[in-house]
């Protein structure tokens, strides 16, 4: 009896566990931190297309031979 109420004690925290993790996903605190994080990606892609380092070949110094 006692293996039959730790299983079930076990699965009812798995289920928990499992639940709050499902309604989390929908949350505005998680919808805020998502919004952040895309916008923060948005900053960086932009900035990572004006690096000096992206510059053309052509534009670089010739090297000697």
């Amino acid at each position: 009896m006692a293996a039959v109420a730790g299983g079930l004690a076990g699965i009812a925290v798995l289920v928990k566990v499992w639940w709050r993790r499902f309604t989390g996903l929908f949350s505005p605190r998680r919808r805020a931190e998502v919004k952040a994080a895309a916008a923060a990606d948005a900053a960086e892609a932009a900035t990572a297309t004006n690096t000096p380092d992206a510059a053309p070949a052509a534009a670089q110094a010739p090297t000697e031979k």
